[in-house]
């Protein structure tokens, strides 16, 4: 939460050194109090019985858009006090629209380029493959290639003055 801290004036106390899942275990035993970085489906995959039992309190959501299940909690961008904040903000919010991404470099032909995005829908769409994700709780939010394209060549846009602003908001302070 350096970049709350950095940007929107939070002051969260940030304890470094936890490894893997240790900080689960850690809020477990009420050694911390929070941990960021986790995605809200993360924590129902992983943690289900927390979110049933309501033993998670979300006070702000990183990404482009707000997650169905947390629409009350507002997305980082949103507290930004002026628009060279919330481009920074919404710059580092970016990669958790990609996810997990496949990708082509340039000079792929368009054909080969649609095919693979078409598949990739299909497969999105396949009932037996929704079927098999639902039975290990794995949700399915598959993004078009289209729009991830225009996600990252908006990122790769950003002005050199957020590029600067966002590597030293990200900078762990004491």
């Amino acid at each position: 939460m350096a970049l709350a801290n950095n940007l929107l004036g939070a002051k969260f106390r940030l304890v470094t050194g936890y490894k893997g899942g240790d900080i689960d275990l850690a809020m477990e035993r009420g050694e911390v109090e929070g941990r960021a970085g986790q995605s809200w489906d993360g924590w129902k995959l992983t943690k289900p019985n927390w979110v049933a039992e309501k033993k998670l309190n979300v006070v702000v959501q990183i990404g482009l858009e707000r997650v169905a299940d947390l629409r009350d909690v507002p997305l980082m961008s949103e507290l930004a006090g002026d628009p060279e904040t919330r481009a920074v903000l919404e710059l580092l919010s970016a990669p958790t629209s990609i996810g997990r991404p496949l990708f082509f470099g340039p000079g792929v032909p368009a054909g080969r380029v649609a095919t693979v995005r078409s598949a990739f829908q299909a497969t999105m769409a396949d009932p037996e493959f929704r079927a098999e994700a639902a039975k290990a709780n794995y949700k399915v939010a598959p993004v078009a290639g289209e729009e991830l394209q225009a996600i990252v060549a908006r990122s790769l846009k950003a002005p050199s003055d957020v590029i600067a602003r966002a590597k030293d908001a990200m900078a762990y302070r004491e």
